[in-house]
Parts: structure tokens; C-alpha cells; sequence
């Protein structure tokens, strides 16, 4: 029967049935940790107390905890060994702090602190993306900024907004706003102003 070693974390139930931790393993993408164990007896108190009861728990305080879901099982011997990769799993709304604290089996066994490099494992819902208000609510706040307010009455009688400016073409924008009757120099003034917010809401869909 292999010993308990010192390298490693032992919860023990006796001198004669313990369970030493070797690794402890996180995926966030599955939202898992994973604790490579193996745990011994000898029989003189029976079979071994089975794996699924085991449990994870945050902080020495032990504020919460999560129950063994699963064990990728190498060695699977009740009246003296288990051996393998028990998997606890956890919603993405749990916060768990580090360094956690393993408890093998359902009862007897003691409490043990299982160090790990990642100094704190938070796992929150993800924020929604805020919404982006676009640069210009209307047309009339595009002409005030580019201080064309004169030109208002062509583009409102053009049922023109700010939405249909947006979807025109940027090679075609100069020919539209000329058509509209406004000056060269002014229809290359809006367009330089209608382009900047193209590219805001551009930004803004990509972030």
C-alpha cells in the first residue's frame, strides 16, 4: 500500500486510510476543477468511503463548496484503493475563493488546505455589452455640429435622417448631398461629419 507523502496534501481518516492530493487543476472554459488523488486502506475499517461523496470547499472558512461530479478513474479497487481525476463543477455565477480545502469521502475524513499558483479563482457572470448611443440622435444634431443648420429645410423636405445618411455608400455621399442642393463646399463639410459617425458606430458594434 503506497504511504502518504509529504509533498503532497493528506486528508486522513487514520494512519491506515488517507487520501493524498497531487494536483489541482482549473478550466475555465468548462468550468471545472479537477483534483488528482489517490486514496488507500487496508481494510480494518471496512471498504473505503467512495470518492463522489468528497467535496470542495472555499477558504478555511468553508463559505461554500462544491460536491464531486465525476472521476476519470485509473485505479478502481474499494478495499484498498481508488486512484484517478475527480472533477467538480461550477456555475459561471460562482464566486470561489483561493486556497481551497479538500474533504475526501462522507465523513471521518479530515479537512485539508490545497494550495494552488493561481492566488484567487473568481468566476462571475459575464457583463452584457453596454448599448452605444451613436454620435448624432438625429439630423438636426448633425447639421448644429457642423454648423449647417441652414441647410436643415433641404435635407427635412428630402425626408433625409441621420439613419438613411448612414447607409449610403461613402463614394456616393458627395453626389447625394449635391443633389440635395447644398454647395460644394458644404456637401464635402457634411460628408466629412456624416463619415465621422459612420465610423463611431463602427467602433462601437466591434468593441
Amino acid at each position: 500500500m503506497r504511504k502518504k507523502t509529504s509533498r503532497c496534501p493528506c486528508v486522513r481518516y487514520n494512519n491506515s486510510y488517507f487520501c493524498n492530493v497531487t494536483k489541482l487543476a482549473r478550466d475555465s472554459s468548462k468550468n471545472s476543477i479537477t483534483i488528482t488523488f489517490d486514496v488507500h486502506g487496508d481494510m480494518s475499517m471496512g471498504v473505503l468511503q467512495h470518492w463522489r461523496h468528497s467535496k470542495l470547499l472555499d477558504d478555511v472558512v468553508h463559505r461554500g463548496q462544491l460536491a464531486s461530479t465525476e472521476c476519470k478513474i485509473r485505479t478502481n479497487d474499494k478495499n484498498y484503493c481508488y486512484e484517478g481525476d475527480m472533477v467538480f463543477l461550477f456555475d459561471r455565477s460562482t464566486t470561489i475563493e483561493m486556497p481551497l480545502s479538500f474533504r475526501y469521502g462522507r465523513s471521518g475524513y479530515s479537512t485539508e488546505i490545497i494550495k494552488a499558483e493561481v492566488p484567487r479563482l473568481q468566476i462571475k457572470e459575464k457583463k452584457k455589452k453596454e448599448e452605444v448611443k451613436p454620435l448624432y440622435a438625429n439630423i438636426d444634431e448633425l447639421l448644429t455640429a457642423a454648423r449647417l443648420q441652414k441647410e436643415a429645410e433641404k435635407l427635412k423636405e428630402a425626408n433625409v435622417t441621420i439613419e438613411s445618411l448612414l447607409r449610403i455608400e461613402d463614394d456616393k455621399l458627395s453626389d447625394f448631398l449635391k443633389n440635395l442642393g447644398l454647395k460644394t463646399g458644404h456637401a464635402a463639410k457634411l460628408k466629412r461629419f456624416v463619415l465621422s459617425a459612420k465610423k463611431h458606430a463602427e467602433d462601437s458594434s466591434s468593441t
